[in-house]
């Protein structure tokens, strides 16, 4: 079980340190790499879910209950 709880923590961790730069590049990932977004509802719906889901790790490597404390 230490191993499934670090993996979860590295996971979530490098997840947000990921994801989180896709608030800020918006503009620049249409310059870079045409066409630019059309949808942007969908670009940030899913960043949103995906970075909700690091969080759901985080939680999921802190349950006390799965570990039998």
């Amino acid at each position: 079980m230490k191993f499934a709880k670090i993996l979860f923590w590295i996971a979530g961790i490098w997840g947000v340190l990921v994801l989180t730069p896709l608030y800020f590049i918006f503009d620049l990932i249409g310059r870079q790499d045409p066409p630019p977004i059309t949808h942007p509802g969908f670009y940030y719906g899913f960043a949103g879910v995906a970075l909700a889901w690091q969080f759901v790790f985080f939680v999921i490597a802190t349950d006390r209950c799965a570990s039998g404390q």
